[in-house]
Formats: C-alpha cells, sequence, structure tokens
C-alpha cells in the first residue's frame, strides 16, 4: 500500500514536472510570434473607412475597430488613446491602418489630418508586455526546477528509508 503511494506521488511529480517544462515553452514560443518586433515597412498596410463608434466592440482586453469596406482589426495596446480619438473621428472616414502581420493587432490607425494610434507608442507597449510575459516564463522555469529538486530529494530519502526498513526486517528475522 505504501509502495503505491510513493509511486503515485512520483508519478504526479513527474507528470507536474512534464507540464510546468511545456507550459512555459509554449508561452515563449507564442509571444516571440505574436509580439515580435517590426519596422513600420514591415506591418500590412490598407485603408478602409471607419463605420462609426457603433463598429467599436469589446470582448475580454481585446477591442475590435469596424470598417465598412474592411474586415474589423483587434486593438490591444493604447485601447483608451484610440477610443478617445476615435469618438472624433466622422463615420465614414478614410483611415490608414498598419497591422502586425503574425497577430492581427493594430499597430497604427491614423486619418489624413490625425494620429489615432501611434505606432511607436504601441510597439514600447507590445514590448513591454513581452518582456513580462518572459518573465512569468522565468518565474515558472524557476518553479520548475524547485519541482524537479524536491522530486529528486524525496525519490532518495524513500529509496534509503526502504533500504533501511529492509536492513532492519532482515536483522529482526535472524
Amino acid at each position: 500500500m505504501k509502495k503505491n503511494r510513493e509511486r503515485v506521488k512520483n508519478i504526479a511529480g513527474i507528470i507536474l514536472g512534464i507540464c510546468m517544462f511545456l507550459a512555459p515553452a509554449f508561452l515563449v514560443v507564442g509571444t516571440q510570434i505574436l509580439y515580435s518586433p517590426i519596422d513600420e515597412n514591415e506591418a500590412i498596410s490598407f485603408s478602409a473607412h471607419f463605420e462609426g463608434m457603433e463598429g467599436v466592440v469589446t470582448r475580454s482586453d481585446l477591442w475590435y475597430v469596424g470598417f465598412s469596406d474592411h474586415e474589423s482589426v483587434t486593438v490591444r495596446w493604447n485601447k483608451s488613446e484610440v477610443i478617445d480619438s476615435l469618438a472624433s473621428v466622422e463615420p465614414g472616414t478614410e483611415l490608414t491602418v498598419l497591422v502586425h502581420p503574425k497577430s492581427d493587432y493594430a499597430m497604427s490607425i491614423q486619418s489624413e489630418d490625425k494620429i489615432i494610434c501611434d505606432f511607436n507608442n504601441t510597439l514600447e507597449k507590445m514590448e513591454s508586455e513581452r518582456k513580462v510575459f518572459l518573465y512569468l516564463v522565468a518565474g515558472i522555469y524557476s518553479l520548475f526546477l524547485v519541482v524537479v529538486i524536491w522530486t529528486v530529494l524525496e525519490y532518495g530519502r524513500n529509496k534509503r528509508k526502504r533500504q533501511t526498513a529492509e536492513k532492519n526486517r532482515k536483522y529482526c528475522q535472524m
């Protein structure tokens, strides 16, 4: 019975360790792809006509800006700045939008006379969020290392206990 409990603990430790190793790896890959820094000339550029504020939809942490002649774009950073600026833009106004090629997030939105979402501000905020994810991953990997060390030490301690108990059993049988 005790052997089964120890075996279950060891297996649980191994499974937890594997999960703690794989989860941050997905985070690192995702953030490196979605939040990769780009130059303005690498962004996808298009011009479209703004639908008006009724075309601005929010879901979770993202805002979607709708256009009458193009699919909506996602605004992840500078949301309050974008919404405040869009409130003064007339429906039907042609806007030029720069979109990140891998994540499809709006990097810059501007009309002929007004910058609604600045490319450089967006890039800075994107980079800072990317760093936060990397720090989070470093913390998770540190925790992973602690779990692995704990599991190895626990396994060694249990093995020594079993060996001592076996020796005592043999000694008592003599």
